[in-house]
């Protein structure tokens, strides 16, 4: 693909980020004030909603996700993670600071640079780092699905990469991702990484709409 044709797909990975964000974000205060009618227009997708344990198990097999390395967000993280670009991205170095994408390639705002940045990595990068977000922060706001644990790091990575999943964004940005992630991973043998797959859904047992309100009224003049 030339330089042209990548700076073109980019583009438009970064216009439909911000599309699918406004979508969600409209289709979360509908959904959660009783409009149930209304439907996430992606490829592959479905329409966002409350999931069931068991539902979540049945979509992380379908991105070949086990049941037993399944990790939620704690329920105060869940609407935030939704307002951000959906499947979101990270990738932190061995002492947890987050490597900062938006420094990376040519074009600073395709989250897709990890890709690019991922296969030339060693043991050490001066890639600048972000100091807004840490992995340890992240894994505190995660739980297993089963246990209830906190997730475990093995420190013996050089690198770690988390990846936020749902059941409603489909196919392409859940499987193919993921599949995308794993062979990456497996095609720079220098270097360790431990791949963290979260999922970011609104589940059972937990009163969304309050949770929204207070959302609304937190950043409300």
């Amino acid at each position: 693909m030339g330089a042209e044709n990548l700076f073109l797909h980019a583009q438009f990975e970064f216009h439909m980020k911000y599309i699918i964000k406004a979508l969600i974000l409209s289709i979360l205060s509908l959904l959660l004030t009783g409009c149930t009618t209304i439907f996430l227009v992606l490829i592959g997708g479905k329409k966002p909603e409350i999931e069931t344990m068991e539902s979540i198990k049945k979509y992380g097999a379908k991105w070949n996700i086990k049941a037993d390395s399944i990790y939620l967000l704690k329920d105060d993280y869940v609407l935030t993670q939704l307002s951000r670009p959906s499947n979101e991205l990270l990738l932190f170095d061995n002492e947890g600071y987050s490597i900062d994408l938006t420094k990376v390639g040519e074009d600073p705002r395709c989250g897709s640079n990890i890709y690019g940045l991922y296969r030339g990595l060693g043991k050490i990068t001066y890639a600048k780092r972000d100091s807004s977000r840490t992995l340890l922060n992240e894994i505190q706001k995660a739980f297993h699905l089963e246990t209830n644990a906190q997730l475990e790091l093995d420190t013996k990575n050089d690198y770690f990469i988390v990846f936020y999943w749902n059941c409603f964004m489909g196919k392409e940005r859940n499987k193919e991702e993921i599949v995308l992630l794993k062979k990456v991973i497996a095609e720079n043998p220098r270097i360790k990484t431990q791949l963290i797959l979260i999922n970011s859904d609104m589940y059972e047992g937990v009163d969304w709409e309050q949770k929204l309100k207070q959302e609304k009224a937190m950043v409300s003049p």
